[in-house]
Parts: structure tokens; sequence; C-alpha cells
């Protein structure tokens, strides 16, 4: 199973379910880089190994005039 902790921040909900649930895959997303920073430093320090901190960046293109949502997600 994996669960989803959007917005995440540091980690801190998803570092604690993914102690308690050893069988779940848990994806912090937060749009933060400093945040995730500190989510990945948590991870490591705390030894959870099934969490995985991400930085997503959330932004607006143009495409034929028009602007459009645009994600990037990196690990």
């Amino acid at each position: 199973m994996v669960v989803l902790d959007l917005f995440c921040g540091t980690g801190t909900i998803g570092q604690m379910i993914a102690s308690k649930m050893k069988n779940v895959q848990v994806v912090g997303v937060d749009i933060i880089q400093s945040a995730i920073t500190n989510a990945k430093e948590s991870t490591l320090k705390n030894k959870i190994k099934n969490i995985f901190p991400v930085f997503a960046y959330w932004g607006y293109r143009r495409s034929k005039g028009r602007a459009q949502t645009c994600w990037l997600v990196s690990c």
C-alpha cells in the first residue's frame, strides 16, 4: 500500500505513519524545498526506510496563449 502525504511540510505525520506501519510506503510531497530537505534529514536520523519525501514545484507555463498548471516533481 502507498500513502500519499500531500503538502507534508517537514514530514512529521508521514514519518509517524511509516514508523507504525512497516508494510506501507509513504510518499511525502511539498512545494517548499527547505521543508523537504528537513524531512529527508529527519527520516535518515530516525532510520525510517519506508518514507520518501519529494519536492514538487508548482507553476504556470504558456501554451498556445493559455496558462496551464505545471508540476515538476524531484526526488
